[in-house]
């Protein structure tokens, strides 16, 4: 589970190479990124590992900065699963590779088992939360399974104002510490909306030895064209480095324990070509021959944010039925709905003393207008006018409390 661990952490921090600029990485932020889908066969995904590896083939392209943290994601999507039923869970299961509720709720039990190991010089932060619509009610026994399995605080909003998507920018931006701000577009709600699930991850460690070597040097991008960027620079004697077709690879450790890989592609080989397939992340990340070797490591500071819609690559990778008006939501809600957007968005900030990364995914429900929404309803009388009958029941469950009937109203006690 540690190399689950260390994977899903060198994906969040891996494949970027940009100036440290904080402007470039506000006005990142507000692009809206379509992430590069798979072809038309749907990939066999047997654990998170598997699910690490095909995620990367679908969003890295090689060609541009980007970020993302598959475990947000991977969240995200286990909290919307717990939510659906019949073919709709069938898909989540798949994707996320579980053969059951139980067995994705062990996973994500490993996961955040992992996350948590102790940590004096950094700080691991998973969160997750639930909004609600004051429109549509949301079954209590999924509030309390989100709550139970997850961590998730279930929070009330009007979607559709400005005060709900304010309330849910500032948990995004409080739980990531500052980091992220949300985009505008991507709080945006409407009356319709009937939930947000969200999950955020905020990581940060410093390196295990300083960089105490700042050097500039020029970057070359894949067209040729070069820029200046300020180089991190340590020479380290008898360490090691992994080797494989086309690309060697090497990890920095941080004073956690921890620490971030990179890929280098040949000098012949374009990273793109390295790219698109799970297999080819799986070796990128775990292949190659181990070479005992001096290490003369210069590594560009950057900064920059990402953001991702990523309803189309989910879709591309079987999680079909949920974004379409048959998609069954029954174990959130009796409302018909369909997940309508799934954002994520990442920071990163790179220099001498260490890294500072955080991300957020936002799955978000929306109700199926009904289909008499826009016609003139007949006007019915419910007047208690004559014996009647009564249940109280619990919210949680539906469990009757109290039966009874009323055949003449009024005190009697």
């Amino acid at each position: 589970m540690k190399r689950l661990i260390s994977i899903a952490l060198t994906l969040l921090l891996l494949f970027a190479c940009a100036p440290s600029d904080k402007q470039a990485a506000d006005d990142s932020a507000d692009a809206d990124v379509k992430p590069v889908a798979l072809g038309s066969e749907t990939p066999e995904i047997g654990g998170y590992e598997d699910f690490v590896c095909t995620l990367s083939a679908a969003v890295l392209s090689g060609t541009e900065n980007k970020n993302f943290s598959p475990i947000s994601v991977y969240f995200a999507l286990a909290m919307a699963a717990e939510s659906a039923s019949g073919k709709t869970q069938a898909d989540f299961l798949k994707l996320l590779g579980a053969d059951s509720l139980d067995a994705l709720r062990q996973t994500t039990d490993d996961l955040l088992t992992a996350l948590h190991e102790e940590n004096d010089t950094g700080e691991v932060k998973l969160c997750n939360s639930l909004w609600m619509s004051e429109r549509y009610p949301l079954f209590e026994t999924y509030r309390q399974r989100l709550k139970a399995q997850y961590g998730a605080d279930a929070e009330t909003v009007a979607f559709g104002t400005d005060a709900a998507s304010k309330r849910i920018s500032d948990w995004i931006k409080q739980q990531t510490n500052g980091l992220i701000e949300p985009s505008a577009d991507a709080m945006r709600f409407d009356d319709a909306t009937l939930a947000v699930l969200l999950n955020t991850l905020y990581f940060c460690d410093q390196w295990s030895a300083e960089f105490r070597d700042v050097q500039p040097g020029t970057f070359t991008h894949a067209d040729g064209t070069e820029q200046s960027a300020d180089y991190l620079h340590r020479f380290t004697n008898r360490t090691y480095v992994y080797q494989g077709e086309g690309f060697l690879r090497y990890s920095v450790w941080f004073q956690s324990r921890g620490y971030m890989t990179f890929v280098l592609p040949d000098e012949d080989t374009p990273l793109s070509d390295l790219l698109g397939t799970p297999e080819k992340i799986r070796t990128l990340l775990t292949g190659g021959e181990r070479i005992h070797a001096d290490v003369d490591l210069m590594l560009p500071k950057f900064a920059f944010a990402d953001r991702f819609e990523l309803a189309d690559v989910l879709c591309a990778l079987g999680l079909t039925d949920a974004f379409t008006p048959g998609a069954d939501f029954s174990g959130m809600t009796d409302v018909p709905a369909h997940l309508e957007r799934v954002i994520h968005e990442t920071v990163i900030d790179l220099n001498e003393k260490g890294v500072e990364a955080a991300a957020y995914t936002a799955i978000i429900p929306k109700a199926e207008a009904a289909p008499f929404e826009n016609e003139t309803l007949p006007r019915i009388d419910f007047h208690l006018n004559r014996p009647f009958l009564f249940v109280i029941q619990t919210a949680w469950d539906d469990t009757p409390l109290f039966i009874g009937t009323v055949s003449a109203p009024g005190e009697s006690r």
